[in-house]
């Protein structure tokens, strides 16, 4: 008899099925594929920022780096992709259409507002 086992009979010959993926798995390529270009299209504006920032700031001092302008100008607009599932989903659920909101809380503070500012 052998003492040492070779590899193939301590290993299993087969691995054991996986599933194919996991409901968090699915679910976040699922987001990715649906709200990742968000990040790419919102990074255009970003980039017209900074480069507008650079050139004018240019002129005034040459010292002035593009990362500066990059650091203060790409940011925001980032946050706005961020931001753009929520505001679209307040905007499916919260029309701004005539009537809409009906007399919400909002209301009544807004017609007094409108009493006070008329008169």
């Amino acid at each position: 008899m052998d003492s040492h086992p070779s590899l193939s009979h301590a290993l299993p010959l087969q691995a054991e099925p996986r599933p194919a993926a996991s409901v968090g798995g699915e679910r976040a390529r699922r987001l990715m594929r649906r709200w990742g270009p968000l990040f790419p299209l919102w990074s255009i504006p970003g980039l017209v920022a900074t480069t507008q920032t650079y050139v004018f700031y240019q002129l005034k001092d040459p010292t002035f780096s593009f990362w500066t302008s990059f650091m203060f100008q790409f940011p925001p607009w980032q946050f706005w992709a961020l931001v753009t599932p929520a505001v679209l989903a307040l905007g499916r659920r919260r029309r701004l259409e005539a009537g809409a909101w009906g007399r919400g809380p909002c209301s009544p503070a807004c017609r007094t507002w409108r009493k006070l500012t008329r008169s």
